[in-house]
């Protein structure tokens, strides 16, 4: 039940917004913060509601999943987060719908090297 509503409320959030035939949603976050599992996780939950998914597509730089929602497809990518390949990050947001940061909360050790490359790009230069 709780599942089915959180599809639903997905759904609600995208007919409210001008819909396109394609949304870009990259997940941003350094190596190892939890990124490809919450993309899984993301895609179970859809799938669980009745909604047309595509899993992932490796590339060098980032893994790509793909969901079809009213006839609109959400593409996910799952931007690595090694230091060398964070400067790709920015070439991603003029088409992006939704970013999303993950930090992993298991491991504290690592909340300053996540503050620390969210600082260091564009996100903060919106706020």
């Amino acid at each position: 039940m709780i599942l089915k509503g959180i599809v639903c409320s997905f759904e609600r959030r995208l007919v409210l917004c001008k819909l396109q035939d394609k949304v870009l949603c990259p997940y941003f976050g350094i190596d190892k913060a939890g990124k490809r599992r919450l993309k899984k996780l993301q895609s179970t939950i859809l799938k669980l509601g009745k909604l047309s998914t595509k899993l992932y597509r490796s590339n060098r730089r980032f893994n790509i999943g793909h969901v079809e929602v009213s006839n609109t497809k959400l593409v996910f990518w799952d931007l690595r987060g090694q230091s060398g390949l964070r400067s790709i990050w920015e070439s991603c947001y003029e088409e992006a719908y939704a970013l999303t940061f993950v930090v992993d909360a298991a491991r504290p050790s690592r909340f300053e090297d996540s503050k620390s490359a969210l600082e260091k790009r564009w996100f903060l230069r919106w706020s």
